[in-house]
């Protein structure tokens, strides 16, 4: 069984020059990514953002054990966590 070392080296550049390809493609995609998450992360922690959600956002009410209770529907953020809601009577 004889080794082609020509061909194993020219295989060993062309698999690396691929593999560098796609690792310089990801860690673009992943930069672009974190500055549009910390870009966004940062408008969301303002007074301005938050009133803007309150205009544009869809709320309902109800009345539970004769006191109303509003819950945002459009922004999972703000919504009530499950383990917080009274329960229903």
């Amino acid at each position: 069984m004889q080794i082609d070392v020509p061909g194993v080296i020219i295989g060993g550049i062309v698999g690396w020059l691929i593999a560098r390809h796609y690792y310089k493609r990801s860690a673009a995609d992943l930069t672009e990514e974190l500055r549009r998450s910390a870009a966004e992360a940062e408008r969301k922690d303002t007074l301005a953002y938050f009133e803007l959600m309150l205009e544009r956002s869809i709320w309902t009410a109800e009345t539970i054990r004769e006191q109303e209770r509003v819950d945002l529907r459009s922004a999972e953020h703000f919504q009530d966590r499950p383990e917080r809601r009274l329960p229903r009577v």
